[in-house]
């Protein structure tokens, strides 16, 4: 098969032949087929977010927003057809798809929210921008409040003031112009009190989360007094999130304070582990390993 491709001048050109064009259509773009062998016939196939001009194949108008692709596929005498590799683009206005909260302390990406730490909530987004101007960023407290952020483009640094859930949002211009805002609710915890353990973490198989109370550093000699008491006959809820924020794993009507979670053909990353108890959040990162 090799030598006969090696042999095939037209099947050499397919093989070196790639489609070229923006990998950003706000509302039209123009695509083309580099090295084509002579005599082929392109025809275009395309995601639902696109449609070609039939007077001008190649060229296609934006008629929505979101992920988009298009396809070539090439006919020759002889050889039939071939369809090269997808291009993938991104089609009109677009949001963030999650917000990371990232801990300006500990220098590291952590879902446990703590009132009086910084954070810098960081946007995963298709096509960031270089200029500050185009990032639109607010917050918001449960009495709807607006709180201070200091943008930094794709960040908004901000710390919480007290505890309770606040709602940060942003507004992302990419080029084609604003899209829809992108909104998500975090919880912050008044630090010193309750706060989940996970062990073993990074974890393979299986992993243990207890609620304990929090103790910083400077808090090891705190008398059992000003310790936050577990209540063993309350029930808390558990559950746990991907790095998409899609739904992992739910357990309901928890007593004790621990319970145990099987991560058996999960795949390797980072979860957040969330806990409702009594009118805590408490939330925490679990790293799973092969």
């Amino acid at each position: 098969m090799k030598d006969f491709i090696d042999n095939t001048t037209i099947l050499q050109n397919v093989f070196h032949s790639t489609i070229s064009g923006p990998s950003l259509v706000c509302s039209s773009g123009t695509f083309t087929v580099n090295n084509p062998p002579d005599g082929t016939t392109v025809t275009w196939n395309e995601s639902r977010n696109l449609t070609e001009d039939p007077l001008n194949p190649g060229t296609f108008t934006a008629i929505g927003s979101g992920a988009g692709w298009v396809e070539a596929i090439l006919t020759t005498t002889g050889c039939g057809e071939i369809t090269l590799p997808r291009k993938n683009i991104w089609v009109g206005t677009e949001e963030a798809t999650v917000f990371s909260p990232f801990d300006l302390n500990q220098n590291a990406y952590n879902w446990y929210l703590t009132t009086g730490t910084p954070f810098e909530f960081r946007a995963s987004l298709p096509h960031p921008s270089d200029d500050a101007a185009d990032y639109i960023w607010t917050v918001w407290d449960q009495q709807q409040q607006i709180m201070t952020l200091c943008p930094s483009g794709t960040g908004g640094y901000f710390v919480a003031s007290h505890e309770g859930y606040y709602t940060v949002n942003l507004k992302f211009n990419n080029g084609c112009g604003w899209g829809d805002i992108k909104s998500q609710d975090f919880y912050f915890i008044q630090s010193g009190s309750l706060m989940l353990q996970m062990s073993p973490n990074p974890t393979s198989g299986e992993t243990i989360v207890s609620i304990e109370p929090e103790v910083s550093e400077d808090e090891t000699l705190k008398s059992a007094s000003s310790e936050t008491i577990f209540d063993e006959n309350a029930e808390w809820a558990l559950e746990v999130y991907d790095n998409v924020q899609s739904l992992k794993l739910k357990k309901q009507k928890l007593k004790g304070k621990s319970t145990t979670i099987s991560t058996q053909g999960w795949k390797e990353g980072v979860y957040m582990v969330r806990v409702k108890y009594k009118d805590d959040i408490l939330t925490g990162k679990l790293v799973v390993k092969k």
